[in-house]
């Protein structure tokens, strides 16, 4: 039968309650994805003239409180972080913006589809809508500067979205049977699927492999007061308290801050620009210092890192956070034991050398 409109498919008020609710935290989790609810608010607005509903006032007040929270509670945050933060953030571009827009082909096709399917065909909005919806994700993706795949996927999903309903809506009209409609589509959207899944040959390390490196069980075997730091750029041994019984002795999980301002520093052109931002990154440094000297980790590890074009790792790093007079203070109740790899790939078979990063580990003197 004919498919029912959302808002009457829902009658049950605890699962309208439940949608906003959810619909809410996600916006104030991923604020740059708000502009999704507000098109629809706006589409609403433009087609009704009412937008003064249950779901509207719902958002409105999740965020209202939620940015409430963090102005009486952490004020700090609104004036003085989310400034410093976001600009450092900005300075990390890892991948072209541009490098996954490719990705929009699926919505382009669904598109096409759509055209050839009938004008009072229901089925033609939806694919519409799930096209327009993945064309809007865009607009998130670009925001947040980075060009991960993982921020594409919004418009990836919504695109193979539009494309499934496409391709059923063409299956349909020509086979008749929605049962063949359906596995029709879904097989043209495994083997479109499939060259990309077949690429990623490497195996993930399990478990019980990732304990089995050498940097992670001398982690465990010196943290004789099970407290231990890792003062890494993005570093992946944050995750050592959540599986083991070790504990960050660090307010910072990845350091991504210092490596914001190390490239802001480098695009700096004017010397007073470049002290200001030292200036800054010591202050990161004081407070790595004041953390150690709180929590008193029994094992430090600090990577080494390759400079640009070049493959050879060296200490600069290290020599860096040392010009710090309160870090090089509290190392001095710090001796070096050894310098250990860590595969950074989390792959069995990694053979790319730049994923095996070389950690300097230091222990803490038991009779400081």
């Amino acid at each position: 039968g004919p498919i029912k409109p959302v808002t009457k498919a829902i009658g049950n008020k605890a699962a309208i309650t439940a949608a906003i609710v959810m619909g809410g935290i996600a916006v104030c989790l991923k604020p740059h994805y708000a502009i999704i609810p507000a098109i629809f608010f706006l589409h609403r607005l433009i087609t009704t003239r009412k937008i003064f509903r249950a779901d509207f006032f719902g958002l409105l007040v999740i965020g209202l409180a939620y940015l409430a929270f963090i102005y009486i509670y952490t004020p700090e945050y609104i004036s003085v972080m989310l400034p410093e933060i976001t600009s450092i953030y900005a300075a990390d571009k890892p991948f072209p913006i541009s490098s996954r827009l490719y990705l929009l082909i699926y919505s382009a096709i669904a598109i096409a589809l759509g055209l050839l399917t009938p004008r009072d065909s229901q089925i033609r909005c939806m694919i519409f809508s799930a096209a327009a919806l993945s064309l809007i994700c865009v607009i998130p993706y670009y925001m947040q500067m980075k060009g991960f795949h993982y921020q594409a996927l919004p418009f990836l999903s919504f695109g193979m979205l539009a494309l499934f309903l496409g391709i059923f809506s063409m299956a349909k009209s020509i086979t008749k049977y929605t049962d063949i409609s359906i596995w029709i589509s879904c097989g043209i959207i495994i083997a479109l699927s499939a060259p990309y899944i077949a690429s990623k040959k490497s195996q993930p390390l399990t478990l019980k492999q990732f304990y089995a490196q050498p940097l992670i069980e001398t982690i465990d075997e010196l943290s004789w007061n099970r407290v231990y730091a890792s003062y890494d750029f993005k570093s992946q041994l944050t995750t050592l308290p959540y599986m083991t019984n070790l504990t960050n002795g660090s307010r910072f999980g990845q350091l991504w801050p210092l490596h914001g301002l190390s490239l802001q520093y480098e695009k700096a052109s004017d010397e007073e620009e470049k002290k200001a931002i030292k200036q800054k990154m010591m202050v990161y440094v004081d407070m790595i210092a004041l953390d150690m000297k709180r929590y008193i980790p029994s094992v430090i590890t600090i990577p080494q890192y390759r400079d640009n074009n070049s493959d050879i790792t060296n200490r600069n790093f290290m020599d860096f956070l040392m010009k710090n007079i309160h870090f090089k203070r509290a190392m001095n109740n710090y001796k070096f034991y050894d310098t250990i790899p860590y595969n950074s790939s989390l792959a069995f078979n990694n053979t790319d050398s730049d994923k095996i990063v070389m950690h300097d580990v230091y222990v803490l003197k038991i009779d400081m």
